[in-house]
């Protein structure tokens, strides 16, 4: 990885769990893919960003996005050193490379399923 690239966050955030969507288009879109759900407590597409955000602008996009998720939602933002875990109104932020890792995403994801968040939703996925 050269040194531009470890500048780079990327990010998931579903557009239906935002407030304001609109708040997106302040930053880079690598993909949107749009997919079905089946589950009647949610809307039945969802529509998956996948962003880029420099490392200059990381607290203020988590913050930002953070500010603009509805209840029982979440969204992500990774670097190869750092994971941002965004809920409404709580940031989590935890270095990737941590022997406490593990014990650490297990405790967001405790706090997350304690505010409304399904478990099975909680994966945290990374995809570079």
């Amino acid at each position: 990885m050269n040194e531009n690239e470890s500048k780079i966050y990327k990010g998931f955030v579903l557009s239906e769990s935002l407030n304001c969507p609109v708040v997106l288009n302040d930053y880079d879109t690598i993909y949107v893919k749009v997919e079905e759900h089946h589950d009647s407590s949610y809307p039945d597409f969802w529509h998956l960003f996948k962003l880029k955000v420099n490392q200059d602008t990381i607290t203020e996009a988590v913050e930002s996005i953070c500010n603009q998720l509805k209840t029982g939602w979440y969204a992500h933002f990774w670097n190869e050193r750092v994971l941002f875990i965004c809920l409404p109104k709580k940031i989590f932020k935890i270095e990737r490379d941590s022997m406490n890792y593990k014990n650490e995403i297990d405790r967001v994801k405790d706090f997350a399923e304690n505010v409304g968040i399904n478990r099975c939703y909680l994966d945290f996925c990374i995809e570079d």
